[in-house]
């Protein structure tokens, strides 16, 4: 009878246990991520600053759709910043929306060493992202209300793959970082109100 009673007050405790649990990292998280939206940009860089702001620091265009549609991307050739946590980057671009900054990436040569000491980096002081991986990519997510962040690299198996076929030179192997302000280019994009 012993043994019945401790399971039915086990099966009892369970419940509540991974309630608490659940909303203890849930809040955890949401809290860390908060920090995402007030950072509003990376380094000196600012979501929502005209593109006029930026006049000298910004070089030539970047590729089309580099941002996707509506948005213009632009290499910034100042020559500080140039690293994050002790990395130094080979590129920083900044994509404009309607003359509004809203986007940044910033590229690093392709390294395992920096893609986790970025990752570790960044756990520290966002919380724990979300992973997302495929065939072609590894990748962690952070999100906050406005601002997401994804850290991403060429997975092994693609890696694996274009060794095989003779292809690996043909790839700019590399670290990104992707910070875009999604509610700002939304608000921008989609503002109903401007046009009336």
């Amino acid at each position: 009878m012993k043994i019945h009673s401790i399971i039915i007050t086990i099966n009892l405790i369970r419940p509540t246990f991974l309630l608490l649990f659940f909303l203890a990292t849930s809040f955890a998280y949401s809290q860390k991520n908060q920090y995402l939206d007030e950072r509003n940009g990376f380094k000196i860089f600012t979501f929502g600053d005209s593109k006029e702001y930026y006049d000298g620091m910004i070089g030539a265009k970047a590729p089309y759709l580099t941002f996707g549609y509506n948005t213009e991307g632009y290499k910034y050739i100042k020559s500080e910043p140039y690293e994050l946590y002790g990395a130094e980057w080979n590129e920083l671009l900044l994509g404009f929306t309607r003359r509004k900054l809203t986007n940044i990436r910033v590229k690093w040569k392709f390294s395992r060493n920096t893609y986790s000491g970025l990752k570790k980096a960044l756990t520290e002081i966002f919380g724990e992202p979300e992973e997302s991986n495929s065939k072609m990519s590894n990748s962690y997510v952070w999100r906050g209300d406005k601002v997401i962040m994804i850290l991403s690299r060429e997975s092994d198996e693609f890696i694996d793959e274009a060794k095989r076929e003779g292809l690996l030179d043909d790839f700019d192997l590399s670290v990104t970082l992707k910070i875009e302000n999604r509610k700002l280019k939304g608000t921008i994009l989609y503002d109903k109100k401007k046009g009336f």
